[in-house]
């Protein structure tokens, strides 16, 4: 995958989830959760990473489906 083109508003300081992942842009998202193009700075890889909405973390049962979705993805 080529060097994508980073959102405008990440130039000065890209974000970073888990300390691990450099976010560059915003590639999808839905009512649940957001997919982000990240790099993974551990490994040197690319990533699509997924990240929960903010207003469903205490919601018990979607909480449960996207952990559920995270270890299918990881077989």
């Amino acid at each position: 995958m080529g060097h994508p083109e980073p959102v405008a508003e990440l130039l000065v300081r890209p974000p970073r989830l888990s300390g691990r992942y450099v976010v560059s842009r915003l590639i999808g998202k839905g009512a649940q959760a957001r997919v982000y193009l990240a790099f993974d700075a551990r490994l040197k890889q690319w990533r699509a990473v997924k990240v929960l909405a903010p207003n469903y973390l205490d919601d018990d049962h979607v909480r449960a489906r996207f952990e559920q979705e995270a270890q299918a993805m990881a077989r």
